[in-house]
């Protein structure tokens, strides 16, 4: 009680020294004090009054804009990645021509030259500048006709298309291209061809655009070129040349269409279509080890991978190691697992080359026979 009653007076001069400094410019210095006068009071209990000194105890520190040298260097900073950015966005629409991704591309892109430009200079009202210059753009490219990105993109495609055909004398006097069968001397243009084909297939979204060009279809355009270069004009590559790329460390055992395996009576159980069974644990392999479960809770046969493999090669006679694919004799032979408790016929398996031995990368189990 004693303690409280010297706290009120002390705290109404502090806040009267805190008044006084402020007039004369030592407001967060006052501040500080005020925090330690705090600490020492007894009402410091009060949560509210922590919480105050807590946020005026920061106060000076938050008010230091301890980034303000790295924001007022950023545009000095970024003209070189801006540069870069602007390079790349003439040269692809050069070359392509404007799309509407690309539109909204360019608007963004002078938004951010905008900004950056805006920043190297010292007035006031930067943001809102900025700001305000995103709206009307935006608002421009959805409200104004003859700004929508789509009719840009379309007019820009239509110009690229007119630019090739006449280069490549396909261009007639009324603006309609020349459907005539190209020579075979003319596939040294097919770059150029492909170009017009690009443009062409992506005014046809405009009906009115591309009937300019007097084309119904571009199986049209695509009749006039040679076989061996329609590929090429259409998808950007010709598939006659395409590279297979063929692992050769992964050996697939596929069992032949209608094959049949013959069936006796030393295997009384007979469980069948077992890749439908997926959801009611048939089979599983994992950890090196196929478990046959066959509706069961638990697995009721069991073998390791390796020693499965292993009796299937000795029994086949196919050596992995030397040859890419076994006989048909030895594919069967594969494909069919028996010991004294079960016969396991095999949809697939797929092997794998390693460094040190063949192993069984995956499996898929078409029916089992049990005793």
């Amino acid at each position: 009680m004693v303690q409280q009653c010297w706290f009120g007076p002390a705290l109404f001069f502090g806040l009267v020294r805190l008044l006084g400094a402020g007039l004369a410019g030592g407001l967060f210095s006052r501040f500080r004090c005020l925090f330690c006068l705090g600490l020492t009071a007894p009402f410091c209990r009060s949560l509210f009054f922590r919480r105050c000194s807590f946020c005026l105890g920061f106060a000076a520190t938050l008010c230091r804009c301890l980034f303000r040298n790295l924001f007022d260097r950023f545009s000095l900073v970024s003209l070189p990645v801006l540069t870069l950015f602007w390079i790349g966005v003439v040269r692809r629409t050069n070359e392509y021509g404007l799309t509407e991704p690309r539109v909204y591309l360019v608007v963004c892109g002078g938004l951010m030259t905008l900004c950056v430009l805006l920043f190297l200079s010292q007035r006031t009202g930067r943001y809102l500048w900025v700001c305000l210059a995103a709206w009307v753009s935006f608002a421009a490219l959805a409200y104004v006709p003859f700004l929508e990105p789509e009719r840009i993109a379309v007019q820009s495609q239509t110009q690229r298309a007119e630019r090739v055909a006449e280069r490549l004398g396909r261009l007639g006097g009324d603006g309609r291209l020349l459907l005539t069968p190209m020579p075979l001397a003319d596939t040294v243009y097919k770059k150029e061809y492909r170009k017009l084909y690009e443009s062409l297939d992506y005014i046809r979204r405009d009906s009115a655009a591309f009937a300019r060009f007097g084309v119904k279809d571009l199986d049209d355009l695509a009749a006039i070129f040679p076989e061996a270069m329609r590929d090429y004009v259409r998808w950007g590559y010709d598939w006659s040349c395409v590279d297979t790329c063929v692992d050769t460390n992964i050996i697939e055992l596929e069992a032949p269409v209608n094959v049949r395996f013959e069936v006796n009576a030393e295997y009384p159980h007979y469980y069948t279509n077992l890749r439908n069974w997926y959801n009611d644990h048939s089979y599983d392999v994992s950890n090196d080890t196929l478990r046959l479960f066959l509706g069961e809770e638990c697995a009721v046969y069991r073998i390791s991978c390796r020693d499965l493999l292993e009796r299937q090669l000795e029994r086949s006679g196919f050596d992995p190691a030397e040859a890419c694919e076994p006989a048909p004799e030895q594919l069967l032979r594969l494909l069919d697992y028996r010991d004294d408790r079960c016969r396991i016929l095999f949809e697939n398996i797929k092997l794998e080359r390693t460094d040190s031995a063949v192993v069984i990368q995956g499996m898929a189990i078409n029916a089992v026979l049990m005793r």
